[in-house]
């Protein structure tokens, strides 16, 4: 696996385990407005921006801040916290890169205070990131490259765009990468993208060590 001077993830499903935590969240905020979802269907929303998801749904345009606020909430309750996992190779990989002195952080469209207290949850110290992006620090989301590109405006970095990489479990999230102009790499723990042409890996573990 090549060698990057920045490595810059997605939170959920990337390092984070939190398809059922988020399965509570998004039926618990969808109540209010009487629809119902699927787990497969939380699943995909996990993967796309808010605004999509409701209007997916069928949620009318001037309930969407309602909707946001419902999200925002169920997320600190202590149940989201009690369903959420961490993959088994995640804290190992951040040590990796940090003892490689490779600067790493998250953008994800999640929000930053739920992902430090994720993060506290497990015994990471989120300040071992280097930079950490959400939904509050740019106007738009992903698969737009402005979050990506929020991270490189805040670490100031002006080296080569091929140095650095962003992994993630989403398409949308490669296709952010591809427009922000940094090497992407699509995580698939389960082979769902079968037909994806791009760098894949199954295991965090693949971007440190040789196969």
């Amino acid at each position: 696996m090549k060698d990057y001077d920045l490595y810059l993830f997605d939170f959920d499903g990337c390092l984070v385990d939190s398809f059922y935590s988020l399965e509570y969240v998004f039926k618990e905020s969808f109540k209010p407005f009487n629809i119902e979802c699927t787990f497969e269907e939380c699943v995909q929303f996990s993967r796309q921006p808010l605004p999509v998801t409701f209007k997916q749904k069928g949620g009318k345009d001037e309930q969407l801040m309602e909707y946001i606020k419902y999200i925002e909430y169920f997320l600190i309750q202590e149940e989201t916290l009690k369903r959420t996992k961490i993959f088994e190779e995640t804290i190992e990989v951040i040590n990796a890169l940090k003892a490689k002195n490779k600067k790493i952080g998250i953008v994800t469209s999640n929000n930053v205070p739920h992902v430090k207290r994720v993060l506290n949850l497990f015994n990471i110290n989120p300040d071992i990131f280097d930079v950490l992006v959400g939904n509050r620090e740019c106007k738009k989301h992903k698969p737009n490259p402005d979050p990506i590109l929020k991270a490189l405006e805040l670490l100031n970095y002006n080296k080569e765009m091929n140095n650095v990489v962003y992994v993630g479990d989403a398409l949308d999230d490669v296709r952010a990468g591809n427009s922000a102009g940094v090497d992407t790499i699509l995580i698939d723990r389960n082979n769902e993208q079968k037909s994806f042409k791009g760098t894949k890996i199954t295991n965090l573990r693949e971007l440190i060590y040789e196969k």
